[in-house]
């Protein structure tokens, strides 16, 4: 809510609320929930009731797994654990497969070390070529 409904979360008093806090359950082990309980610190105005809206139209259309407890997830892991190396990629638009499989080959090769160095950097293109140097202003 803080991200995509920044006004919203700023009159909320639901601030530091899990789903779980602040929805009424239908039933089972997963569902969808029609019923949500926000507060807010004031009457909303006519464009945040809209607003409003939206949000509820966004999170009643998620299924719930009311058997698990929220939890923070980080989306770059399979196992939905954060990891400095998944950021690290993602910061460096890597995809996690290119990683995961030309790196695993490349380290396990009976090479010298510098010619495996040489080769990461090349699969980085981080090699000192003229473009290279130039997009870093030296």
């Amino acid at each position: 809510m803080k991200d995509k409904f920044p006004r919203l979360y700023s009159i909320s008093l639901n601030r530091d609320s899990m789903v779980g806090d602040v929805a009424k359950w239908d039933g089972g082990r997963t569902s969808r929930c029609t019923n949500w309980n926000l507060c807010w610190r004031r009457e909303r105005f006519e464009w945040e009731k809209h607003l409003e809206e939206q949000l509820l139209t966004v999170i009643s259309n998620v299924l719930w797994d009311v058997r698990r407890e929220d939890r923070l997830v980080w989306v770059g892991e399979d196992n939905q654990e954060y990891i400095v190396r998944s950021r690290y990629s993602i910061l460096n638009g890597e995809s996690s497969m290119q990683s995961s499989a030309s790196f695993k080959l490349l380290w396990s090769l009976s090479a010298a070390p510098s010619t495996v160095v040489g080769a990461w950097r090349l699969l980085l293109d981080r090699l000192p070529t003229r473009l290279n140097l130039a997009r870093r202003g030296v």
